[in-house]
């Protein structure tokens, strides 16, 4: 039995590392402001009291390939957890996985 165990975790741990994401497409997205948002006061991700903006962010979707074309161009709303990443104003290409 003890190998039965072994041998299971070996194969989770082969197809972890074998996985591998195919990009099925790309999405062309600029940040254009907030959507619903507040004034906060950050404690953690390495900031003590910073005073920002937090919420809804929007963006612009203006073009795509792929699986991309599949969302409408237009503005979409997305929320950021990650305190230690600032979002950009530069239009960017963020690619699809599967």
């Amino acid at each position: 039995m003890r190998y039965c165990g072994l041998l299971f975790v070996l194969i989770v741990l082969f197809f972890s590392f074998a996985a591998k994401a195919d990009i099925i497409g790309t999405v062309d997205m600029q940040y254009v402001g907030y959507g619903a948002n507040s004034s906060l006061t950050l404690w953690g991700g390495g900031n003590y009291e910073l005073d920002t903006r937090g919420g809804v962010h929007m963006f612009e979707k203006t073009g795509s390939t792929g699986q991309g074309d599949l969302i409408d161009n237009g503005l979409i709303a997305g929320f950021c957890m990650d305190l230690a990443e600032w979002r950009s104003n530069d239009e960017l290409t963020y690619n699809l996985e599967f």
